[in-house]
């Protein structure tokens, strides 16, 4: 473990820095005075984007980002010392224990940018505070299991988020074998959490926070406070390990944090919480992803770190949480756990039961199963990316079949097939991935998984099937207030309008679509959708014979996918761009799109999108009478296919070599491209290719 101690005397701040070796091979700590002016710290911490918002509420997207980079760049060069600097960035150490001043609690210090990455992403990192009060604190011991957990939500009621995110921890924790789970909900007074806190080794509380000396959580009788706290540490051990899942349940004017204080005078050995107000949705999936992850038998901190880096995009959350206690203590042990259950065996039946328990419980896929999978998934995503799409399912079904809960994998898989045109295994994995969702309560993910089995349907031509499993993944997006993938739903539904001809009921639900995305367009996932949401209002009005409004919102769909970096997407609207112009009979521009758009999936070796583009450069071709161009695309798009494994490019390159063939009176060129296509048909269930069947029976080969 790697100690940094931040001191204040005298107006000065003091670092030092040391690890176990160093304080047994010398008695003496050495402190470094690092020259910035402690007055300025305010200052210095304004400029972090949470601080600088008024309400707090401010959650960065792309340029945030940056801010946040920045500002934490700026706190590392200026106030770390160049040694300690030194020690940090060249140390193996994964863990790091912060020894704060109560007086500099305030400051971000794990927001700290090397110039990689930040401290709380490098390092499993947490604080313990220097205390100059004169009351001494409680310590207790680490209780045994099984544990006792309350969670607390929405106790003064009408926080609906809140009381959803209660329902989802306590079904994670229920889960966990040796955690016996209560929960409570509105109305929760405090005399309840008076007599409640004794009862429990862990509580988590998600609700309203007001901050400040005489601030606390918001119960249906009043505030429970720092005083509160004391008063019940008197008569009973307070819970070991505290998660407060609200607004500025961890922040304090001048730096001192009077809740989470309390808490830790008084007993609690570990206190989580955040120093600013964040948003409900992405506190909730902090909050789930953090339970998720005890299973692993990981240590507290370890968890909170894995919890920030794989939550990129949501730097506007996890940058708040801080975590108060020593950052080597594991709180839920499998083996401890295990142990304790075979303490109360009773007879051979018991036993045998236990032992068939444990050995799923311990044989069985770990909680953290997307991160021990992580650089597969990585590796996957990047060949699916690419267009390499037959070995980027290889990858995938290699994670499946290592960890079978692996939802992550089930998502690519389907969409893998889904663009290959294998909509039987794209079904077969969505449905997979639904079963996993609702057996574990990955409510999010179940509503992806419906939308995404709404959408085989439709492709399949079973439009009433896929109406219900879209009416269905936006009910339960709604109902657990999941925005992202209600917007989603919504989008589908409208595509789903679309092909049924109704244009302004399309465009009625798109409206909805991009409005939800708007509002929150900071968060990358709702800017993509955004910009997704803009292209298809483009489709709808080429298929309303709107051009001008058609091209508007492509080029608003393309300048969103510039920023974001999506080259794939970038490609689409070049094409579907370039088709606009090729229907005006405006050929030389649309050829020119289209260009681009192949420079953009040649630059990213997406072998599919390369296919897909020759064709529609075959047929723009085609159009304008040059036959020979026409082949010489075809064939490239026949050859990107192949290597792609892209089954309906596969077959609409080879439909159009078969007639291009017949009418050059090369009939045997045009059989066996005929047969090929045939073959190809054979594997793909796709309504679109039924016309491509008429086509080539009307070759009369």
């Amino acid at each position: 473990m790697l100690i940094v101690e931040i001191s204040l005397e005298d107006g000065e701040i003091f670092f030092g820095v040391f690890d176990r070796n160093d304080v047994e091979c010398s008695p003496v700590r050495r402190h470094l005075r690092c020259g910035f002016p402690a007055k300025d710290l305010n200052l210095l911490c304004g400029r972090f984007p949470f601080f600088s918002s008024t309400r707090g509420l401010y959650i960065p997207g792309e340029d945030g980002t940056r801010d946040m980079i920045s500002s934490g760049r700026l706190l590392w060069k200026s106030v770390f010392p160049s040694r300690v600097r030194e020690v940090l960035s060249g140390s193996a150490r994964k863990t790091l224990l912060m020894l704060l001043d109560d007086r500099l609690a305030e400051v971000p210090w794990e927001l700290a940018y090397d110039g990689n990455d930040f401290l709380c992403r490098k390092f499993a990192c947490s604080r313990i505070l220097r205390y100059r009060g004169e009351k001494d604190s409680v310590r207790r011991k680490r209780p045994l299991s099984p544990a006792r957990a309350l969670v607390l939500a929405d106790p003064a009621g009408g926080l609906s988020y809140a009381y959803a995110e209660g329902l989802e921890i306590k079904g994670i924790l229920s889960r966990l074998p040796g955690i016996s789970v209560d929960f409570r909900s509105f109305p929760a007074g405090k005399m309840f959490l008076h007599e409640a806190l004794g009862r429990y080794d862990m509580l988590h509380f998600a609700g309203h926070c007001l901050p400040g000396e005489k601030g606390g959580w918001v119960l249906s009788d009043g505030v429970f406070g720092a005083e509160d706290v004391a008063q019940a540490a008197q008569v009973s051990v307070l819970p070991f390990f505290v998660f407060a899942n609200a607004c500025a349940s961890a922040a304090g004017r001048r730096g001192f944090p009077p809740l989470a204080a309390s808490f830790l005078l008084h007993g609690t050995m570990h206190y989580l919480g955040t120093i600013a107000a964040a948003e409900d949705a992405a506190c909730r999936d902090f909050a789930a992803g953090f339970y998720r992850r005890l299973r692993g038998g990981l240590s507290i901190a370890e968890i909170v770190r894995l919890c920030r880096y794989f939550q990129p995009s949501r730097i506007g959350t996890w940058s708040r949480y801080v975590l108060y206690g020593r950052p080597d203590t594991a709180l839920y042990e499998r083996r401890r756990a295990s142990a304790t259950g075979s303490r109360l065996l009773r007879n051979w039946k018991t036993t045998a039961a236990a032992l068939m328990a444990g050995a799923v419980f311990l044989f069985g896929p770990p909680a953290q199963e997307e991160e021990s999978n992580y650089l597969l998934l990585l590796k996957g995503r990047r060949m699916f990316r690419g267009g390499e799409h037959a070995a980027a399912a290889a990858v995938f079904r290699d994670v499946v079949n290592k960890t079978p809960r692996c939802v992550a994998a089930y998502r690519f898989l389907g969409e893998i097939y889904e663009q290959a045109g294998r909509r039987r295994e794209a079904l077969e994995c969505y449905y997979e991935l639904a079963r996993q969702c609702a057996e574990n309560g990955y409510q999010s993910g179940l509503s992806c998984a419906y939308s995404g089995i709404g959408w085989i349907y439709q492709m399949q031509g079973k439009h009433a099937r896929a109406a219900g499993f879209y009416s269905k993944s936006l009910a339960l997006a709604r109902e657990n207030h999941d925005r992202l993938n209600e917007a989603l739903a919504l989008r589908r539904m409208a595509v789903w309008q679309i092909d049924a001809g109704d244009y302004d009921a399309a465009l009625g639900l798109l409206t909805k679509s991009s409005d939800i995305n708007r509002e929150k367009q900071w968060i990358y996932r709702h800017k993509y959708n955004l910009a997704c949401d803009y292209f298809d209002i483009g489709l709808v009005f080429v298929n309303k014979d709107d051009y001008p409004a058609a091209k508007k919102f492509y080029l608003k769909s393309k300048r969103i996918f510039e920023r974001l970096g999506a080259g794939e997407e970038l490609s689409d609207c070049y094409f579907n761009l370039g088709e606009v112009f090729l229907l005006e009979k405006d050929y030389a521009r649309a050829l020119e799109l289209y260009l681009k758009g192949l420079e953009l999936d040649i630059k990213q070796r997406n072998y599919a999108n390369i296919a897909g583009d020759h064709n529609m450069i075959g047929e723009l071709y085609l159009e304008t009478g040059d036959r020979v161009s026409a082949e010489r695309s075809f064939m490239t798009a026949e050859a990107n296919a192949v290597k792609a494994g892209a089954v309906p490019e596969l077959a609409e390159a080879c439909c159009h070599l078969a007639s291009i063939c017949k009418s050059a009176r090369r009939k045997q060129e045009a059989r066996e491209y005929l047969r090929k296509a045939q073959a190809v048909l054979r594997e793909i269930d796709m309504p679109a290719f039924y016309s491509l069947r008429k086509k080539f029976r009307e070759l009369e080969l």
